[in-house]
């Protein structure tokens, strides 16, 4: 990869923020706000530069990379985060957010509390005892599950994704209970999957026209709410269970677009091997692999935290 060395960056962008005396809401820009640009690797983040907010909440950051380094390509740096500062307390940006763009609650439906990729039920039971945060969605393994139309939102090539959700199981034995793929259930169609195999290991797929499989090595086969999170960060595929890394790979190939629905309870339009068991609190974040840290936020010590993440 080319590295740079002496190269002068300059970066331009504005501010509007969110401002609440009183707890009353009024958007505007206010000035002298600290702007500070971060390089955000796999293993730290790494400063880049800083610059004030004007009266109209206008700012430019200027910086020099004087050391040689692997993420500047063809004068693009990768991987940037800011950081906000007033008065030298940071102001919250919740980075949980970026790049959301699907989230069922299941309080009482499979409406998107976040875009407009809602559901389509048959057969659910939404009720208190079948949720982790309120309530949550019941399936029966027969015939239950929720379909949400094909969306580019789950269109993912080769960028980062991340799809996390709360699963509690009511019998043991193969279930598919998330993902994208045809009638057919054949391998060549599916863009995604998860599922719980014949002995009760989670297994995700990412679909390349043949499937790339991560296997958890904790078998679930118990009647508890479990955390799995399924992240795509840079060219590895992760599998999380309960805020732990089960299983990592490396894949070079685009994820498949099978162009068909996604199935919650289900593999997509595969009618067979349905959750007999509860679903609650699940996102789908495109061009974000949540990070490590992240992630901990989500399982929040095993309570869970539902959007939008406060």
């Amino acid at each position: 990869m080319e590295t740079f060395l002496n190269r002068n960056f300059k970066v331009k962008g504005d501010v509007s923020c969110l401002y609440m005396p009183n707890e009353i809401t009024e958007s505007l820009n206010i000035s002298n706000i600290e702007i500070q640009l971060w390089h955000k690797s796999p293993t730290q983040a790494i400063f880049l530069g800083k610059g004030l907010t004007d009266a109209n909440g206008e700012y430019i950051i200027e910086f020099e990379i004087d050391s040689p380094v692997d993420y500047v390509v063809d004068g693009k740096i990768s991987d940037v985060f800011i950081r906000a500062f007033y008065n030298g307390e940071e102001l919250f940006f919740n980075s949980l957010l970026q790049g959301l763009v699907a989230y069922w609650k299941l309080d009482g439906n499979s409406n998107d509390s976040c875009h407009s990729n809602n559901g389509s039920d048959t057969d659910i039971i939404y009720s208190d005892a079948n949720g982790k945060i309120n309530s949550g969605a019941g399936f029966d393994g027969v015939t239950s599950k929720i379909m949400v139309p094909d969306s580019d939102d789950w269109t993912m090539a080769d960028g980062e994704f991340t799809i996390s959700m709360w699963v509690k199981r009511n019998t043991v034995g193969r279930n598919l209970f998330f993902g994208q793929c045809d009638s057919s259930g054949h391998d060549v169609t599916i863009s995604f999957s998860l599922e719980f195999d014949s002995s009760d290991f989670i297994i995700a797929n990412y679909g390349t026209g043949t499937l790339v499989a991560l296997t958890s090595v904790v078998a679930v086969a118990d009647a508890f709410w479990h955390h799995i999170v399924f992240v795509r960060r840079g060219n590895t595929i992760y599998l999380y269970l309960d805020n732990t890394v089960q299983s990592m790979t490396a894949v070079t190939a685009p994820m498949t677009d099978s162009g068909t629905s996604l199935s919650i309870g289900g593999w997509g339009e595969y009618a067979g091997l349905l959750l007999d068991g509860c679903m609650d609190e699940i996102g789908v974040w495109k061009g974000n692999g949540l990070s490590e840290d992240e992630i901990a936020l989500l399982y929040n010590n095993g309570k869970g935290l539902q959007y939008p993440f406060k």
